[in-house]
């Protein structure tokens, strides 16, 4: 068994047990993950639930595999299907190892799902023989019994993705706002990074509010007594989530000193999606199964910039670079005042493409222009990405300038939602 660090609970809980064999040691770290999830990630004998111990290599997940299927009470203890996963990321009852090891079935399900393959046309699943099987080719890649290129990199993989949630987790401050004194100054671009899910027109318009009236952001979010946050997008239904667990931090990963909120903003709008026609549509008719994770469903709406109108509350107009006059004079217009508006750019139609091109079909941030240098401010969601074209300057976290004539090749259209005057 892989060492495990238990607190002084799991002790007088080891004392009920001193007849077991040697055999049922994998038995006690099953009761001691169900009685509290009582391993710590500092390696402290102390009761951490929200830090709980990260797993440290492959042989590990094996120890909490059927551990996560009895908590969830599913009916067959022997598998975890994709749904089922999907649906325990975003339970808070999982902390610790329980949730960071759904989220390496979940990232990894093909792996797992290749080592004992569910029949063809079937939904996705991690089997209890699939992890034996995981289990006995980590041992043999340890003691080298197993040298197979093929073996060597499956272990590789899952442990460099421990280790990169070991990371994330770590790293990331367990509150929405890091700064609790003045919530604002937590409220920072570099939070604001896109992963894996396709919802760049919500991320770059997050951004572009970020850079308009950060305060907004703030005013959105409040926390509930139960620990769950309450998050109030303007012009929408209130909507109530609970905090990301450690699945969600690895498997949607941003910068996260800052604080959770922008975790929790993604999670409250995918939330709002799931009940938006629209939203329902779009999955229909690309026949996608979004899955149970709220995150899933922001994937789509974008086509009607659904993230400016989300967060602004605002109606949206629109700007063409087959009228370049008019929008210059339209970004002199929004910016001639700091926080008028909240200003995305697409790069869809109508465009150049190519390697030094912007991103073709991506929603970027439109966070200035400089009416003297004739330069567009944009930012990617994704945190980094600028153009590779010598005409753009690289001012870090994704953000770049370049001139407006080049910024009409690369960009069809300009989206924007005017703010309230400050007062």
């Amino acid at each position: 068994m892989n060492e495990f660090e238990f607190d002084d609970e799991y002790h007088s809980l080891n004392d009920d047990y001193e007849d077991y064999e040697a055999g049922d040691e994998e038995k006690l770290v099953a009761e001691a993950l169900l009685e509290g999830d009582n391993l710590c990630a500092d390696n402290q004998s102390v009761r951490c639930p929200e830090k709980s111990k990260l797993i440290r290599n492959a042989g590990d997940i094996k120890e909490c595999f059927l551990v996560l299927v009895k908590k969830i009470h599913l009916k067959d203890g022997n598998q975890l299907t994709e749904l089922e996963l999907d649906k325990a990321i975003g339970d808070a009852s999982l902390t610790g190892p329980l949730s960071r090891v759904a989220a390496i079935l979940k990232k990894h399900i093909a792996l797992f799902n290749g080592l004992d393959p569910a029949e063809p046309g079937t939904i996705k699943r991690v089997t209890k023989n699939a992890i034996e099987s995981f289990d006995i080719l980590q041992a043999d890649v340890a003691t080298g019994k197993n040298k197979t290129k093929e073996a060597v990199e499956i272990v590789k993989k899952v442990d460099a993705a421990l280790a990169e949630m070991d990371r994330l987790v770590r790293n990331t401050v367990r509150s929405p706002f890091a700064d609790a004194e003045l919530p604002v100054r937590s409220i920072q671009l570099e939070c604001v990074r896109q992963s894996s899910v396709g919802n760049c027109y919500f991320y770059s318009a997050v951004a572009s509010l970020v850079a308009a009236d950060a305060g907004s952001i703030r005013r959105m979010i409040s926390e509930n007594p139960d620990g769950s946050y309450t998050v109030k997008f303007p012009g929408r239904q209130v909507v109530t989530v609970q905090p990301p667990s450690d699945a969600e931090i690895y498997l949607y990963p941003k910068e996260g000193k800052h604080g959770t909120w922008m975790w929790i903003l993604e999670k409250a709008y995918g939330q709002s999606c799931m009940s938006d026609i629209r939203s329902i549509a779009f999955h229909a008719a690309l026949f996608r199964r979004p899955g149970g994770r709220p995150q899933e469903y922001t994937w789509g709406p974008g086509l009607f910039d659904e993230g400016l109108r989300a967060v602004t509350g605002k109606s949206v107009e629109w700007s063409t670079n087959i009228f370049p006059k008019q929008m210059r004079e339209t970004l002199v217009d929004l910016f001639s005042k700091p926080g008028q508006a909240v200003v995305t750019a697409d790069a869809t139609i109508n465009v150049r493409t190519g390697k030094d091109a912007p991103r073709w079909g991506h929603t970027f941030s439109v966070l200035d222009y400089d009416k003297r240098a004739d330069e567009v401010i944009l930012r990617n969601p994704w945190g980094h990405g600028t153009p590779r074209n010598p005409n753009v300057r690289d001012l870090g976290d994704g953000k770049f300038a370049m001139k407006f004539k080049d910024f009409c090749c690369y960009f069809s259209r300009i989206s924007y939602s005017r703010l309230p005057a400050t007062k």
